[in-house]
């Protein structure tokens, strides 16, 4: 079989080919002295997220969409959203960081009817953010967090804010599927 060789552009669609389809990495933790069983209403614990100075974090879209989707995954586990005295408070966090991903691609070194080619390699270096999202549960009589969830995930451009919105409403209910936790 002859040596294959790809072009920078061919290596960087190939790279990006596969990461294209990345998935939420969720992870939680909680105060296992909390009790869950009585927690039925919940509450923002700020009506308005802290603004970082960082337009792409600081979207009112972006805000509405996270908390239209805590909203509604909450009322899907049968939390009451209430104006009254909450059993939990309920505050997320947004961030983004850059992250760096090196690829190096050999091509053609290898037997070729009786001879040995030489090839080479290539290597190319990605450069894309990572968006976290934190969500915690806090006791309004201690403002202790008893609970928090955390998903990250390479950001994807979507186009279409139906997109936006499946993609946040997905990552939310992953997070929050590890809420309470079993047992409590």
């Amino acid at each position: 079989m002859p040596a294959v060789s790809l072009s920078p552009l061919r290596a960087l669609i190939l790279c990006l080919a596969f990461t294209a389809c990345s998935s939420i990495e969720v992870h939680d933790d909680w105060d296992p002295g909390a009790s869950f069983a009585g927690l039925h209403s919940w509450a923002w614990q700020s009506a308005t997220p802290e603004a970082t100075g960082n337009a792409r974090l600081d979207d009112p879209l972006l805000h509405g969409r996270i908390q239209g989707a805590i909203q509604n995954t909450l009322a899907e586990k049968g939390f009451t959203k209430t104006s009254g005295k909450p059993d939990i408070l309920v505050a997320y966090h947004i961030a983004l960081d850059q992250k760096l991903d090196a690829h190096t691609i050999y091509t053609g070194y290898g037997p070729y009817r009786g001879w040995y080619g030489v090839g080479g390699a290539q290597t190319v270096v990605d450069t894309y953010d990572v968006g976290t999202l934190l969500i915690d549960f806090v006791s309004p009589e201690t403002n202790d967090v008893i609970w928090r969830g955390t998903g990250q995930s390479r950001i994807q451009e979507l186009k279409t804010p139906e997109e936006r919105q499946a993609r946040v409403q997905g990552a939310v209910d992953q997070i929050l599927k590890q809420f309470p936790p079993p047992g409590k």
